[in-house]
């Protein structure tokens, strides 16, 4: 095929200029000789390799950078403030803490913990934000029994001089019908020392929140049930905690060998 289209190309070129060249030979003349042998390749000269494309670095960004990506900023202001940057220690302490701290022990503690340790280095704003959310918790939880949950779990993460202000607000939370605030009461009762003295608190905390639908709290009370030997009673707790169906609290693996009789 390809032979055919450059015979035509040739046929055409010579009727375009009247007639064919005189050196031109015959189309099966062209055809039958022998076509020249092509040169061989030359060699191809070296290559230097392919250096890798440099990764692409995202900018540096600064602490105050407002329109930067929240977690770019925590990991600039605190780089910022360890560096010596009271002021970014500050501003860690504000991104922390978000929009409404009251709300969650998750933001409000990281925050309260910074805002200590920049007061701890002089910035007294920093002094004054940590100690008015502090005194915000409290109120709220005075106000309304059910945010004690949240002033307790806050209380908590900061230190262990506040155990007994935090099991208070465990136990404000929780008569108030605040679930997690019942099972937080129950952890805090079952590790704490002489545990003949704190087990009962933490056996009726457990009962409570289960009764509430805290599926893991019913586990945790299968539990005690079981290494005091009360196989009944560790049945039926396990099976309260399969009863709850809701999705509002977290679900746990029951440890079921304690309990060889319970159905599921």
């Amino acid at each position: 095929m390809r032979a055919y289209g450059l015979v035509w190309l040739w046929s055409f070129a010579a009727l375009a200029c009247g007639s064919a060249p005189a050196s031109a030979p015959p189309a099966s003349a062209a055809a039958d000789e022998e076509a020249p042998e092509p040169a061989p390749d030359e060699p191809a000269s070296p290559r230097a390799p392919a250096e890798p494309a440099a990764a692409a670095r995202p900018p540096a960004v600064a602490c105050d950078d407002a329109s930067a990506e929240l977690v770019r900023r925590l990991e600039a202001c605190s780089n910022e403030c360890t560096a010596g940057r009271i002021e970014s220690c500050e501003i860690h302490g504000d991104l922390q803490g978000g929009a409404n701290p009251l709300e969650n022990s998750g933001f409000a503690a990281p925050a309260l913990q910074t805002w200590a340790s920049a007061c701890k280095k002089g910035l007294k704003t920093s002094c004054t934000k940590h100690d008015e959310l502090l005194k915000a918790l409290r109120e709220r939880c005075v106000k309304d029994a059910r945010t004690c949950e949240v002033l307790g779990s806050t209380l908590q993460m900061l230190s262990e001089e506040h155990r007994a202000e935090v099991d208070k607000a465990y136990e404000r939370g929780c008569a108030a019908k605040e679930a997690m605030a019942c099972f937080n009461r129950g952890v805090l009762h079952e590790g704490w020392e002489p545990k003949a003295e704190h087990a009962a608190l933490a056996e009726s905390a457990y009962d409570r929140a289960c009764t509430l639908g805290v599926q893991p709290a019913c586990c945790s009370l299968a539990t005690i049930y079981g290494e005091q030997g009360k196989t009944a009673k560790a049945n039926a707790a396990y099976n309260r905690g399969e009863a709850i169906k809701s999705s509002k609290y977290p679900r746990v693996a029951c440890d079921i060998n304690i309990m060889p009789s319970a159905k599921k």
